[in-house]
């Protein structure tokens, strides 16, 4: 039992660390998440009695029954708090990475299968992110913004190129 609070304890931090931080921007929704997932160990650490004592088996397993029970909630909140992130997506690019990255990192599997799912909505935000630049271009094609004293050639040029990087 005890291996398995330090893998759903583990599991938490490996998701909700500063990349997620970083591509959400809601280090604060973070971070109240965070707060609950340490506040899970408190019930175990205060408990009255001896946990490896056969006699108390009883109190110790509604003691994880009650463990069980919170990470239901705290992973229900991460999940709402991830599909809430990705629907205010920063750029696709960090999303994506972010997505990537999370791939590879061992987490409570509905949270991984969430974060899966989150293709769609990243897809979604590239597709207007493109669809913003395209209408710059073409808003924009036959007069392009250039610095004082450029080039019109250069400065036309240099705008297009920033449009492609943007």
């Amino acid at each position: 039992n005890i291996h398995m609070v330090a893998q759903v304890l583990e599991d938490f931090n490996n998701i909700l660390g500063p990349e997620l931080k970083a591509v959400t921007g809601d280090s604060q929704g973070i971070d109240d998440v965070l707060r609950r997932v340490e506040g899970l160990v408190v019930p175990l650490e205060t408990v009255p009695f001896d946990i490896f004592d056969r006699r108390f088996q009883a109190s110790w397993e509604a003691v994880m029954h009650r463990f069980n029970e919170d990470v239901a909630k705290i992973e229900d909140a991460t999940k709402t708090f991830i599909n809430e992130s990705f629907k205010k997506l920063r750029s696709a690019e960090g999303a994506f990475d972010l997505l990537q990255k999370f791939k590879h990192i061992k987490t409570r599997d509905s949270i991984n299968k969430q974060m899966m799912d989150k293709f769609s909505d990243i897809l979604g935000r590239y597709k207007e992110e493109v669809q913003l630049v395209n209408k710059l271009f073409d808003s924009n094609q036959e007069m392009p913004p250039t610095f004082k004293n450029q080039p019109p050639i250069a400065g036309a040029i240099a705008w297009s190129k920033a449009l492609f990087f943007r």
